[in-house]
């Protein structure tokens, strides 16, 4: 991630990234929005958790919002495909899900918070070369209840100020894991998809033409 200069006034992180989960069926409404609200400085009862990137003490803050009993987070990229599967193991229970960002390790873990959708608060390290910084992160989704479609996007928040714009220039690498499953098109075994259609076709050929056959 490249910024351009920032002010150091801000109390809040401006810039970030929010992971939320896809209910199937909702349809996302960008016509309600504000432009001039930052979704970083807002909290939800849905599932939601806030990567707010503090330049100035080169650090990453997670927050979490919603219920997450089985969504973990961990710093770092999630190591080579192990044996079995692992499940982190985390005091109040939390769970993981899928790869995202490519950036640095990372490092310490903050403060116990209370039950109100924030588990624990998670500080990731945040590496800086001149105007560039980045970091990396693994999800790890540990229940079926809670799988299904993620989006990861990218906030800035000093855009949302007229008069305040800043660029911004940013490369993000997400690796997908799922053994038992495939996240996207890409991933499915072709040749045994086009096998199992071309017998379909096949069959349903046969007994057309037998049909046919029997009613001249």
């Amino acid at each position: 991630l490249r910024l351009g200069p920032q002010g150091t006034e801000e109390k809040d992180p401006l810039v970030g990234f929010s992971l939320t989960r896809v209910r199937s069926g909702n349809v996302p409404s960008y016509s309600t929005r504000n432009p001039h609200d930052c979704p970083l400085q807002k909290n939800s009862s849905n599932l939601l958790v806030l990567f707010l990137i503090n330049t100035k003490d080169l650090r990453v803050q997670v927050r979490k919002y919603g219920e997450q009993k089985k969504l973990f987070i961990s710093p770092g990229l999630l190591p080579e495909v192990p044996s079995e599967p692992v499940t982190p193991k985390v005091d109040s229970g939390t769970t993981a899900a899928f790869d995202k960002a490519k950036l640095k390790p990372t490092v310490s873990q903050g403060d116990q918070q209370g039950l109100s959708g924030k588990d624990k608060e998670l500080v990731l390290g945040l590496g800086h070369l001149n105007n560039s910084y980045n970091f990396s992160f693994h999800v790890v989704i540990g229940s079926r209840a809670e799988e299904g479609q993620y989006n990861l996007n990218f906030h800035n928040c000093y855009n949302s100020k007229p008069g305040r714009e800043q660029p911004f220039d940013i490369t993000v690498m997400i690796r997908e894991k799922n053994p038992e499953g495939f996240l996207s098109a890409a991933e499915i075994p072709l040749f045994k998809l086009y096998m199992v259609m071309s017998a379909f076709f096949l069959a349903a050929g046969i007994f057309w033409v037998s049909v046919l056959c029997k009613n001249p």
